[in-house]
């Protein structure tokens, strides 16, 4: 406590002793309470919001792998016996491993009972995905691949879709549960400022500018607290506290901008790795559906679009013959140049393996066509991998939106269109003009030392 000058020992001045005394002792009161509650209400926050990520995590894991298999399975029936589909059967079976190594993981955590039905239900829906996913591959693996495709894109679509809807209303309860901890959070925040305003109304009515310095020194950081958590509750994670005091105020603001950094971190992090290839760095194909279908959302009846399904030629014999770092090397090359040639407005995207996509937001007919050939052209520029030189070749198919189809059809459209194109080597950028499915044909790559 500062030391106040020796003043006259009257009866006046004993009774302001004694009053500043009791003061003093209101506001350590006060000052104990605000910062036992405030400590406290950072631990509840920190640890609701622990377990909040972490189970956040495990579903985006989750959804990573559910998303990976069906892409392998699609895979899967669309090739040929050989390295490329042995390489989807492993990757069918590794994501398997996953799903259930996440949902172990899920049902550890203390999930709310809403939380854990949902999870329950989405493990409960699994073997029938998994036993169309099955057919399929057997239909596939007997060269049915037209009954394996109609099963995986038609018959299980239902259950498919009910998949999806599970995962999206677990990560809403989750969402839920955090907003529902900082109603809390301040609840219990706006109890404490309420005692501390009753003790700081008290000592004001004795002493005005003791109070005032009293509630400077402790109101302001817990409002600044309130202010941010309010914040955190609204999805704002970008606020942070003051923390230029060493008492446990400051402590407290530094715990707690600590664990909005990690939060703010690992929300970014989890967001990019859910939407983005990690090899090229461009939009997954689960990103480029929903950002293609913002696109056509907005389209008018006077909007033009046109999608770029890009297959790359003799891929896997960059692989059998230089490894798999030259394909990626590749693949990140390819990546790049896409990046490089395509408008702000468009869309490019790496949907798996050797193909890529790119939706070309306003662009129709000739100029579509002519902007395929250029990202053909780039793509086939020699590309340099240590003392080799890769000369990779594509084959593009090209849809144009009619303002009726959904993006899956217009994918499909674009797919058929690619398969034209690398069936008759005359064609550069492909068109669908019949109902029938191209017959596919593969185009040997080549490499120049």
């Amino acid at each position: 406590m500062t030391r106040r000058p020796k003043v006259p020992r009257l009866s006046v001045a004993r009774k302001i002793v004694v009053l500043s005394l009791t003061i003093g002792a209101i506001f350590a009161t006060v000052a104990v309470i605000g910062l036992t509650q405030s400590k406290h209400l950072a631990g509840q926050l920190e640890e609701q919001y622990n377990t909040d990520v972490v189970a956040l995590r495990h579903m985006t894991e989750l959804s990573q792998a559910m998303a990976e298999q069906h892409s392998a399975v699609l895979s899967y029936i669309l090739s040929d016996p050989g390295f490329y589909r042995d390489s989807y059967a492993e990757a069918i079976a590794r994501t398997d491993n996953t799903i259930n190594s996440e949902l172990a993981q899920l049902n550890q955590l203390e999930l709310t009972p809403s939380q854990l039905n949902q999870v329950q239900s989405l493990e409960a829906l699994l073997p029938a995905w998994r036993s169309y996913r099955d057919t399929a591959l057997a239909a596939s693996a007997e060269g049915d691949r037209a009954r394996a495709t109609s099963i995986v894109l038609v018959r299980s679509q239902a259950i498919t879709e009910a998949l999806q809807t599970r995962v999206d209303s677990i990560v809403g309860e989750l969402d839920e549960a955090v907003v529902q901890g900082n109603r809390d959070a301040q609840q219990s925040s706006q109890r404490t400022t309420q005692i501390m305003v009753v003790g700081l109304i008290g000592a004001t009515m004795i002493a005005v500018t003791l109070s005032i310095l009293v509630a400077r020194g402790i109101a302001r950081p817990l409002g600044e607290a309130v202010a941010v958590l309010r914040g955190v509750g609204d999805g704002d994670l970008s606020r942070r506290l003051s923390a230029d005091t060493r008492d446990e105020v400051g402590e407290m603001a530094r715990s707690l901008n600590k664990t909005l950094d990690v939060l703010e971190d690992s929300f970014a992090a989890m967001r990019h790795q859910a939407t983005h290839d990690s090899l090229t760095g461009l939009p997954n194909r689960a990103s480029f559906r929903t950002q293609a279908a913002e696109v056509l959302d907005r389209a008018t009846p006077s909007s033009h679009a046109a999608l770029l399904l890009i297959d790359l030629n003799g891929f896997k014999s960059v692989n059998d013959v230089y490894g798999h770092a030259a394909g990626d090397a590749l693949l990140v090359a390819i990546g790049r140049r896409l990046q490089n040639q395509t408008r702000p407005v468009d869309i490019a995207a790496r949907l798996g393996g050797d193909e890529f996509a790119v939706l070309l937001d306003g662009l129709g007919g000739e100029e579509a066509y002519a902007t395929a050939a250029r990202l053909q052209r780039a793509i086939q520029a020699p590309a340099a991998f240590h003392d080799l030189t890769l000369l990779p070749q594509a084959s593009i198919g090209i849809a144009f939106w009619n303002h009726r189809d959904d993006i899956e059809k217009f994918l499909h459209e674009a797919d058929l269109a690619m398969y034209t194109a690398k069936a008759d080597s005359r064609i550069d950028v492909g068109r669908l003009t019949t109902a029938a499915h191209p017959r596919r044909t593969a185009a040997a790559g080549s490499t120049r030392r």
